[in-house]
């Protein structure tokens, strides 16, 4: 299931595995077969999960919270605008 999303949009399950855990804060995965490394906020592991343990990672697309997020970074840049006149975002 290493596959990347197929044309339809459904989601794929990426392979990782847990190398180690620092601090009791971060985890390191190893993801995918590149054993490509991402840290991620170890609360985000399920229950009981530690170094060794393999995981099923899934990303899916939030159209609505990208929407959301654009609007709230336009406003903010508005409002740069407004105040900033001759910046560099002009």
């Amino acid at each position: 299931m290493d596959e990347p999303n197929g044309t339809d949009g459904a989601p794929q399950d990426v392979t990782a595995v847990v190398d180690r855990i620092e601090d009791g804060l971060h985890a390191v995965l190893l993801v995918g077969p590149d054993e490509v490394e991402l840290v991620v906020d170890a609360t985000l592991l399920p229950e009981g999960t530690g170094e060794g343990d393999w995981l099923r990672v899934g990303f899916v697309r939030d159209p609505a919270l990208t929407a959301e997020r654009r609007d709230a970074i336009e406003r903010r840049l508005e409002r740069i605008r407004r105040t900033r006149k001759g910046g560099r975002f002009d």
